[in-house]
């Protein structure tokens, strides 16, 4: 839903956290044997749909992620346009506490995002 928004709305920074590409994706990776593509009806695109974000990206993806798996985040990384970060959580499972350097990473970000909105 944040990936929608921002595709939609001028922001100052757009925050993915241990998300998937889209909700498809998803229900395919988890129920590989059903047409899964084809039955879910709410999408919630976000590979096709940050291709249209233009403030900064900060991704971040447990590597151990059971639920929603690490590509997901890294295809989402490649899919955005710069400014964009990316921060991998070796060993980080989809609902384990957050890696010790994330909240440092993203304090980083968030200060680089902000002096580039104000230029």
């Amino acid at each position: 839903m944040a990936t929608d928004l921002a595709s939609r709305r001028e922001h100052g920074a757009l925050i993915l956290v241990k998300t998937f590409t889209s909700m498809p994706d998803v229900g395919q990776g988890l129920y590989p044997w059903l047409p899964v593509r084809w039955l879910m009806r709410n999408r919630y695109d976000s590979l096709t749909k940050i291709k249209r974000c233009k403030g900064p990206v900060f991704v971040a993806h447990g590597t151990v992620d059971q639920l929603i798996p690490f590509a997901h985040g890294e295809r989402l990384y490649a899919a955005a346009n710069e400014p964009k970060r990316f921060f991998a959580m070796p060993g980080v499972d989809h609902n384990e506490d957050f890696d010790p350097g994330f909240f440092a990473a993203l304090k980083g970000f968030l200060r680089e995002a902000e002096v580039g909105v104000g230029r």
